[in-house]
């Protein structure tokens, strides 16, 4: 049986929180579970590993990660991002995402769930919120079995915007937070989104060689362009950070359908390519629940 200080030593390190930890009044818990679990006082294997994990969630806690897309830099939190960079972009964002909210009706509420709870402006600060704790794609590695879902996920956005009217042409690592628990995703910016089939206003530079080769001469908001940037995000996820997937090949621990699918740019858009995908995963995979541990 474990003794106090294991059983504490073990909360810790299991911990992704600090919430999870602690109540309200966390910074005296935080200064006595220090002083309990300390290498200089507790002989217990793991302490020192778990006051170096104490101190980084209480660091993530208060300060956040930043991590950088096209608007400028986003700090983000377990339940919160702040945009902060390019007013003109983050206006196009919090414009679209508000029309994005509005269209979705009692029939399409399950789509409330790719969006931010909310967003909300703070002087030139775009704050956005969630009801889980999220995190974004960005220098992620998965296996294939959680890229699996993450791309069905973007799939089913992108048919809807699609079926809306519209083109969200900048699904990247920074745009798309996962909610681990619940096999969720959240789109977070919207400033490269126009209507479908109509001129670009924009593209990502920092992904510029994920976009169909035909845009850079027509600019149009192609059909193809949202299931393209979602196979080359899911590579991405899957190792090869460039999005073209050959190095990949010779990975065993990855599907060769399902490589040879993200590879593959023919796929037909709308219900058809969500039906494609779905009949190889069930082909492929198990049916069940893979638990992603972030």
């Amino acid at each position: 049986m474990l003794n106090e200080n294991q059983l504490l030593i073990k909360a810790i390190i299991s911990s992704t929180d600090i919430k999870d930890l602690f109540g309200d009044n966390w910074k005296k818990d935080f200064r006595l579970y220090i002083k309990k679990i300390h290498p200089d006082v507790c002989m217990e294997k793991g302490a020192k590993e778990a006051v170096q994990k104490l101190n980084d969630l209480k660091d993530k806690f208060e300060n956040g990660n930043t991590i950088e897309d096209e608007s400028g830099s986003i700090k983000y939190f377990d339940k919160k991002i702040i945009f902060t960079g390019d007013k003109s972009l983050l206006d196009i964002s919090f414009k679209n995402y508000n029309h994005l909210i509005k269209l979705i009706n009692t029939d399409t509420k399950i789509f409330y769930k790719y969006f931010p709870k909310n967003m909300r402006f703070n002087d030139n600060q775009l704050i956005v919120e969630f009801n889980e704790r999220s995190i974004p794609l960005t220098n992620l590695k998965l296996d294939n079995v959680h890229v699996n879902w993450i791309y069905s996920r973007i799939l089913e956005l992108a048919c809807w915007l699609r079926q809306e009217g519209f083109s969200h042409n900048g699904f990247n690592p920074e745009s798309i937070f996962i909610v681990p628990e619940t096999h969720g995703i959240i789109c977070t910016s919207f400033f490269h989104m126009v209507d479908k089939d109509s001129k670009l206003n924009t593209i990502s530079a920092k992904y510029q060689n994920w976009y169909p080769y035909h845009i850079f001469d027509n600019k149009i908001a192609t059909e193809d362009i949202d299931i393209y940037m979602a196979k080359r995000l899911a590579i991405y996820l899957l190792g090869d950070q460039s999005g073209s997937g050959v190095k990949l090949k010779v990975n065993k621990d990855i599907d060769t359908d399902i490589l040879n699918y993200f590879i593959n740019n023919n796929t037909v858009f709308g219900k058809n390519a969500y039906a494609e995908y779905r009949d190889l995963i069930q082909k492929n995979f198990k049916k069940k629940f893979y638990k992603l541990e972030l």
